[in-house]
């Protein structure tokens, strides 16, 4: 027979022990949370630097405090960033190419190495890096001072990129496609026909294609172009407006180009910006600030990278028939400035 007493101790302790396991079942699912919240800061910590990396090369490594380390990444960054803008990587597409994989790896060598610091920081609980505020803001001031010092480099750089607005050198370079211009090329060479060069135009920066030097003499018939009496065989060129149209536009000269100045016209001969109009004319020598290299940017992938034609159109004629030779009198070097409406035609019978 069981007596009373032994039975309430029996409930105590089952009672003592069912707190006991519940005491430890809390305490391990504590001991899961912390693991987990651990786990996810180390994951944080860990990730964290690889990101900034990836932004800024070196940046992982300052916003652990390693200032040293980051800095050396920052300006290897710097000096990959100055071989593209300042020593001609940008002037061909092959060294656009070396330009971009030489920054790939730097930053994926930045980002693993910012990773093992962050893990080697984990392992010696003894080290303590400076505070997070000092490592926020130098994190702030090397981002600022990065983007400052490549935002001057692009700006100053002799090798730039732009943005065709029109069609006017269509097909050659579509409209909204991106190219480069190389601004150091005339200081070294000078400008020859078949050229496409960038010249300053009032405020603007104006893209044509060179088609007349001085001394040379331009003539337009039925949509040819005559150049010092030969017929030039102009494979880039394209019209995209009817015959009866611009038949005005199409029809010029002859007119002798003088010294110091150049004839220009656009691929896209319906265009109306260009040396056939008064508004326009030719343009000085002075004014020819760089050549358009290659296409940068493309809707069409397959034209990234092509480079632009600069071939002198060569003479498929080598006389014009008595018809087109009769066709206007000769027009003296004052006949560009001498027009004042604006005709369709800057050839003027004297």
């Amino acid at each position: 027979m069981v007596k009373p007493e032994d039975h309430d101790s029996r409930r105590v302790k089952n009672r003592q022990s069912s707190v006991v396991g519940l005491r430890k079942l809390e305490r391990s699912d504590l001991h899961v949370r912390l693991d987990d919240e651990m786990t996810k800061r180390v994951l944080f910590r860990r990730i964290v630097p690889i990101l900034l990396s990836l932004l800024v090369t070196g940046l992982g490594q300052i916003s652990l405090g390693k200032y040293g380390r980051g800095l050396v990444f920052v300006c290897l960054a710097l000096a990959n960033l100055l071989g593209l803008t300042e020593f001609g990587l940008l002037r061909s597409y092959a060294g656009l190419l070396a330009y971009s994989s030489g920054q790939l790896a730097l930053g994926a060598i930045a980002a693993i190495d910012a990773y093992r610091q962050a893990k080697a920081l984990e392992a010696a609980p003894s080290h303590h890096p400076p505070k997070l505020v000092l490592r926020v803001a130098t994190t702030i001031a090397v981002v600022v001072g990065f983007l400052g010092l490549a935002f001057l480099l692009v700006r100053l750089s002799p090798t730039r990129i732009f943005r065709m607005r029109s069609s006017s050198l269509a097909p050659t370079i579509r409209q909204g496609e991106r190219f480069v211009i190389d601004f150091r090329y005339f200081r070294s060479h000078s400008p020859r026909r078949g050229e496409v060069v960038a010249f300053q135009w009032d405020k603007d920066l104006q893209l044509k294609r060179i088609i007349a030097a001085p001394g040379d003499t331009v003539e337009g018939v039925n949509n040819g172009i005559f150049l010092n009496g030969h017929l030039l065989d102009e494979a880039y060129v394209v019209h995209t407006k009817p015959m009866v149209q611009m038949k005005n536009m199409r029809d010029f000269g002859p007119a002798k180009i003088p010294q110091g100045h150049f004839f220009v016209m656009g691929d896209n001969r319906d265009g109306i910006f260009d040396s056939l109009f008064p508004q326009h004319g030719l343009v000085p020598a002075d004014n020819v600030k760089g050549k358009a290299l290659y296409i940068f940017g493309s809707p069409d992938w397959s034209r990234i990278g092509t480079k632009i034609d600069h071939a002198e159109a060569t003479a498929i004629k080598d006389d014009r028939d008595d018809k087109h030779a009769s066709r206007r009198p000769f027009c003296s070097v004052l006949s560009f400035a001498r027009v004042a409406t604006p005709r369709l035609t800057f050839c003027q019978d004297l």
